[in-house]
């Protein structure tokens, strides 16, 4: 943050007096807010692909809402985006039970996770559980946030529910959706 010292001076031509005071005030910089759209929880069926998003990511020191998209897209690239993705059941391993595909250079705040039909466990990805940190990192200032989301594999036969809305794409998490 920045600090700043503000100092007022009064002059009272009627009475001839004068008075200063002076005051210092910090300003911090807002957060960084790593966020992925879809939700927290995922799934993955034989032969699909799902695209993880941070482009909902942004930086509360830039108001999205008045924003011009040029200044949105400066936003967006002057963040670092890192992806990791480890298997969290049914037993924890440092390897993604997911095939990542991901084109970094074309759009890094992308991550493609492919079901992986056969590993070298002959399970594949049915039943795992893979969870995925991204952390997001603003390249100025080095602030930073990460969030994580759970990747399931499911059966072919795995019913399917989804929530859509018109709301804005940004929403305080502290408040309940109503539906």
């Amino acid at each position: 943050g920045k600090l700043y010292s503000v100092q007022v001076n009064a002059f009272s031509a009627k009475y001839g007096t004068q008075a200063t005071e002076s005051v210092d005030v910090q300003i911090t910089s807002g957060n960084i807010i790593a966020a992925i759209k879809g939700g927290i929880i995922r799934s993955v069926k034989p032969g699909e692909t799902i695209t993880l998003d941070a482009s909902a990511s942004y930086d509360e020191d830039v108001d999205v809402a008045s924003s011009d998209s040029q200044a949105i897209s400066d936003m967006l690239t002057g963040f670092s985006y890192e992806w990791e993705c480890t298997q969290s059941e049914p037993a924890l391993s440092s390897f993604c039970s997911f095939d990542v595909i991901n084109d970094v250079a074309l759009e890094p705040w992308k991550l493609s996770l492919a079901y992986r039909s056969q590993t070298n466990d002959n399970t594949g990805s049915f039943n795992t559980v893979s969870t995925v940190v991204l952390t997001v990192v603003d390249t100025t200032t080095g602030r930073s946030d990460r969030t994580r989301l759970n990747v399931i594999g499911v059966s072919a036969e795995t019913a399917e529910v989804s929530i859509s809305t018109s709301s804005p794409a940004y929403v305080n998490t502290d408040e309940k959706i109503k539906l």
